[in-house]
């Protein structure tokens, strides 16, 4: 089946699928009454539960931007003086690998570019990085195509939220870093887990705008 993408919500307790078509559907379903499970265990639990949605509802096929949470991830806000974008990204990335508390083999990082001030004289380049282990957003990827469904891209639902926040601050002159500088117990950035490469998803964060 084709069409527009489906954007999952996974959390520990349900999952949420929004079908954005004619009729814009919300499906949910239960997942786990453990709030602090990973998804190596929970991905055991949560796939009867969303293949039997998929196929109720004839979604097999379609591409999924899916948002989790979980309580192995860290997302912050890094703010860089440089002019380059390349340069910047890279920057964010090191210093979000002395937030990671696994080992660094063993955990994805990852950055994406949020603006640039204009108003303020130092101006800075901001991103939101994020880390996970690598077996959660692995086990996130291996139960959205379980269910018939490709993967688009993996967020983590604060990562977004800084992002949006960030966003809106720079657009409207503020300090970015203002209230929001690190979300370390749930969502961290957007993984696009194939061929051993992680990148943020665009379309993700253009639907947060």
């Amino acid at each position: 089946m084709s069409g527009k993408n489906l954007f999952i919500n996974l959390t520990p307790r349900f999952i949420e699928v929004v079908v954005p078509d004619a009729r814009s559907r919300n499906l949910r379903v239960g997942a786990s009454p453990v709030e602090d499970a990973t998804w190596p265990e929970l991905a055991a639990i949560a796939w009867q539960p969303l293949v039997k949605l998929v196929e109720e509802h004839g979604l097999e096929g379609r591409t999924a931007v899916v948002l989790y949470r979980s309580p192995t991830t860290t997302c912050q806000l890094s703010s860089v003086a440089s002019s380059s974008r390349r340069h910047g990204i890279a920057a964010a990335r090191m210093a979000a690998q002395g937030s990671i508390r696994f080992g660094r083999d063993d955990t994805v990082i990852d950055a994406a570019h949020i603006g640039r001030d204009s108003k303020r004289q130092d101006a800075r380049i901001h991103f939101v990085t994020a880390a996970d282990r690598c077996d959660a957003t692995e086990a996130i990827s291996s139960l959205v195509e379980s269910a018939g469904l490709i993967v688009d891209s993996i967020l983590p639902l604060e990562g977004i939220v800084i992002h949006h926040l960030v966003q809106r601050a720079i657009r409207h002159g503020g300090a970015p870093g203002a209230g929001c500088t690190s979300a370390r117990t749930a969502p961290a950035s957007s993984w696009r887990v194939k061929g051993g490469s992680s990148c943020f998803g665009r379309s993700a964060w253009a639907w947060t705008r």
